[in-house]
């Protein structure tokens, strides 16, 4: 610890060292160790943390497990005398039934029964990571975080989470996030997206840990929910899917609903770009709708290779224009030039790049654009 081994230097430093509040201000991890309960002195150390790091704001990491012990009362009441200053929470939610409610009120907890009982400064945290997350437990803490800017969600099991009843009415609206990262465990792309609202959304992250949704999950239904979720989200620039295979149109409708859309990521999203795909991202001046006027990153990773070179082509020419040829047009383009374009196809021995196609990115590099295709 910094406060620590900077009062470790001489008399003046460890007076300035304990009159400093920001020497003090440490992210908590909050967790037992090999199954053993914290001892008394972390305890200790942990309550003088927070009582001379005063008045500065606290992250708290709360990270005990199902087969971990419990937190004991008296580290509870530490941390809690401390809640008015947290601003950033990472939690595992197992942990907060065992944290902040009698034993008895575990499971209803777990489901998100009793949310409201939690003694925890909801409204004030920025930032907040909830792992192995039931639908309902999440979806009931944001209707309390009015001032998130900040949010990663790991869902757990669809098996497992019994969500179906007693969800909050209404769309659930979080009025400052701007970042969102949501990895799923199973199919749960409708359920999730149809009750949410994040309307300054900037950045969406949504993964998938166990493996690829079957094509036929991320169905014209979900699609049309997700859809309707970046709708809700205009401001959104930053896109990245991962592990998904959603069809080709199945991202047009999506990419038709971002409107200040800037970046586009795809890893692992196997059967959505083909050459229809690509045909849609072309920019025809004299047909609009202009789709996604602002992009300029496309990085597509592991993508098959369900597309020709020369489609490829066209969609990347029609939408770049060196510094001098924009200033040479008659008028502005109504859609941003590229700027970055990386695409790598995975191990597919019967797709080679042609020397033509290399040589035009050759010169697409020296006039600026930063592209790579392999």
């Amino acid at each position: 610890m910094r406060a620590i081994r900077v009062s470790h230097v001489c008399r003046h430093w460890r007076q300035l060292a304990l009159r400093n509040p920001i020497f003090w201000t440490v992210q908590l991890p909050i967790r037992s160790k090999e199954g053993k309960p914290l001892s008394p002195d972390y305890i200790a150390m942990t309550k003088l943390c927070q009582e001379r790091s005063a008045p500065r704001s606290i992250f708290l990491r709360l990270r005990n497990g199902y087969h971990e012990p419990p937190i004991s009362d008296a580290l509870a009441d530490v941390l809690a005398s401390a809640a008015p200053r947290w601003y950033e929470l990472e939690t595992f939610c197992p942990s907060l039934p065992r944290f902040f409610v009698p034993p008895s009120f575990a499971k209803s907890l777990e489901l998100g029964d009793a949310i409201p009982m939690f003694p925890m400064p909801w409204e004030q945290l920025t930032k907040l990571s909830l792992g192995e997350c039931a639908f309902k437990l999440w979806l009931k803490i944001l209707t309390h975080c009015n001032s998130l800017v900040d949010l990663k969600i790991e869902t757990m099991d669809p098996d497992e989470d019994d969500s179906s009843q007693n969800l909050p009415e209404g769309l659930v609206i979080v009025p400052q996030l701007r970042t969102f990262r949501l990895d799923l465990c199973g199919n749960q792309i409708e359920s999730c997206f149809a009750r949410l609202s994040f309307p300054q959304l900037e950045t969406l992250e949504v993964g998938h840990t166990l493996g690829v949704i079957d094509r036929r999950e991320w169905d014209n239904t979900a699609s049309t929910v997700f859809s309707q979720f970046l709708l809700r989200s205009p401001l959104l620039e930053d896109l990245h899917l991962a592990v998904f295979d959603l069809l080709p149109h199945h991202l047009e409708e999506a990419l038709s609903s971002t409107p200040s859309l800037i970046k586009l990521r795809l890893e692992c999203c196997m059967y959505c770009v083909d050459n229809d795909f690509l045909h849609f991202l072309e920019y025809c001046p004299n047909h609009p709708p202009h789709i996604a006027p602002r992009l300029r990153t496309l990085q597509f990773g592991s993508v098959r290779s369900d597309f020709t070179q020369k489609r490829l082509e066209a969609m990347i020419r029609s939408r770049w224009w060196s510094a001098q040829a924009l200033q040479a047009l008659p008028t502005p383009p109504l859609v941003a030039a590229w700027e970055s374009i990386h695409i790598w196809r995975g191990d597919d021995p019967e797709w080679n790049l042609s020397r033509p196609f290399e040589n035009k990115m050759e010169a697409w590099r020296s006039e600026g654009l930063d592209i790579q295709v392999t």
